[in-house]
């Protein structure tokens, strides 16, 4: 009770000052509106061709950046459906069997508007039928039994939506505005008439044959790539390469004359073509040649790939005749990137010395933009969250410069409105936790203090009572 009552004096009902909460709220909630310019390459002008003197410093200056990474020969060996499919022969029988199985794949089934009345007995059934052969429409018979046009219809059905087979076969055996005989079903006798046929739109065998047999091959090669599987790993354990085992058994390998740890060629291209690449170039990158490696199984029961290191090439130096091409692109990309933020400083003096934002972007020949309800932490249009948050330490009508969303991109902005939105229940929320954090806060201080005004001490004897020690 004392403790309760402590606590209550020191933190009960703190209400957290309204300079926090409306700081809080600003912080979270405020919302701006710029114009702006963005400065990129073409407002900077073209730089200057630079001098070898100037292409050598800037190599020597930046070596590591055209250092040539570690290069890693590999010899892989791909087991999967598509590589085993071309040996796999298929009857042109079992196509065709397979055609007539999936017909409906292969275009859109019959389908037909099917109306249906049902009977209580087969002589009522019977009756109907004889009077639609005298002459009556099938509507007047629905009609004479107080059945609406609603009542008799199915709808445009295809076979598979009927659920009787019965009632499936005669509804899709009978012509065009034909009635059935009397049929037995579920719920009583019953009549189908048929008032629209819209054909089976089928693609003839001709044209689906080659796709079927290649599926039917790939189906089939995914039946027989366990089989292969251990056959490579017999031939594996004979001592038989990779090559050799491929001629055998009627594979292919591939050659990866180099790549390094990120899966890319020397051009700076990145290898695709052999599946599961990743996980082939992560273990050559962690073995040595002349060791025997594990396969990589592909997800999914995709297959496997087999693969040897043959040879390692060591990170270089390259000299710079060698990479010339890319010290002449980097050292533009440069440059670039140091004339738009130029131009971008010089532009934003202007405004900072009192001309127009108009002005001053149309003499640059630049065009002023403008974005609306801009907010903390949040990456809008040609605004990174970085270039937001330099927006919000501007204050109103002042100007501001902020790196746009590519390299050589600036943006010089104007904060041309300052919103505050109201305080909205979640804020509200968020108001008490801010209270009950205080007075945690204040309890914890208070309990910090009397520890090193009084200390604290332990009782001993009471401490062994109270956890047991000591008793038999």
């Amino acid at each position: 009770m004392l403790r309760q009552q402590i606590a209550s004096a020191l933190g009960g009902d703190v209400a957290p000052p309204a300079v926090l909460l409306d700081a809080a709220h600003r912080y979270e909630s405020e919302q701006r509106a710029v114009a702006y310019i963005a400065v990129g390459a073409t407002a900077a002008g073209a730089v200057p061709s630079p001098t070898d003197e100037q292409l050598q410093a800037f190599f020597n200056a930046h070596k590591i950046t055209f250092r040539a990474p570690e290069y890693r020969k590999i010899t892989a060996l791909a087991l999967t459906p598509a590589a085993l499919a071309p040996w796999v022969q298929v009857a042109d029988a079992d196509v065709k069997a397979a055609y007539d199985r999936n017909t409906a794949r292969f275009g859109t089934p019959e389908r037909r508007a099917v109306q249906q009345i049902v009977f209580s007995n087969a002589d009522e059934a019977q009756q109907a039928a004889d009077k639609i052969k005298a002459g009556e429409t099938f509507d007047q018979i629905a009609a004479a039994r107080g059945l609406s046009p609603k009542d008799i219809d199915l709808g445009t059905v295809v076979r598979s939506d009927l659920i009787d087979p019965k009632i499936a076969e005669a509804a899709f055996s009978l012509p065009l505005d034909g009635t059935s005989a009397p049929i037995p079903g579920a719920f009583g006798s019953v009549l189908v008439h048929v008032t629209k046929i819209d054909p089976a739109q089928i693609q003839p065998f001709e044209q689906v044959q080659d796709v079927l047999r290649k599926e039917l091959a790939l189906d089939r090669a995914r039946r027989e790539l366990l089989d292969k599987h251990d056959s490579i790993e017999d031939e594996r354990g004979s001592g038989a390469t990779l090559a050799e085992i491929a001629q055998k058994l009627g594979l292919q390998t591939e050659t990866i004359d180099a790549v390094d740890r990120s899966g890319r060629d020397p051009t700076g291209a990145e290898i695709r073509d052999l599946p599961g690449v990743a996980d082939v170039v992560a273990g050559a990158f962690a073995t040595r040649p002349g060791v025997e490696t594990e396969p990589v199984q592909l997800p999914q029961n995709g297959g496997y790939v087999w693969y040897d290191l043959n040879e390692v090439t060591p990170a270089r130096e390259r000299p710079f005749d060698e990479v010339r091409d890319q010290v002449l692109a980097r050292w533009t990309e440069d440059e670039t990137v140091k004339a738009v933020d130029a131009k971008a400083k010089q532009l934003l003096a202007e405004l900072q010395a009192g001309q127009p934002l108009v002005q001053v972007a149309t003499s640059a020949g630049l065009e002023v933009k403008t974005a609306q309800n801009l907010q903390r932490g949040r990456a809008a249009s040609d605004f990174s969250a970085d270039a937001v948050a330099k927006i919000f330490d501007v204050p109103l009508n002042g100007f501001g410069l902020a790196s746009g969303t590519v390299p050589a991109e600036r943006i010089v902005f104007q904060v041309t409105g300052i919103t505050v939105p109201q305080v909205t229940p979640a804020e509200q929320q968020a108001a008490a936790r801010i209270g009950q954090q205080i007075e945690t806060d204040l309890l914890l201080q208070y309990l910090a203090q009397l520890r090193s005004q009084i200390g604290v001490s332990v009782n001993e004897r009471l401490l062994q009572q109270a956890i047991g020690a000591g008793t038999n």
